[in-house]
């Protein structure tokens, strides 16, 4: 059992020290008025769903 929470403990560390450092080079998340306009169309420039 120990093997399992440590195995847990770094893998938590792990992807949280690399999700923060990502987050603070490129963000992780698209700007609120992307989301509004939806992603698709901001990033790429076209929609994925026909309305």
């Amino acid at each position: 059992m120990a093997g399992i929470g440590a195995t847990w403990g770094y893998s938590f560390a792990m992807t949280f020290v690399l999700l923060k450092a990502l987050d603070a080079v490129m963000g992780l998340r698209v700007s609120p008025r992307e989301e509004l306009l939806g992603v698709d169309l901001a990033q790429h420039g076209e929609r994925a769903y026909a309305r």
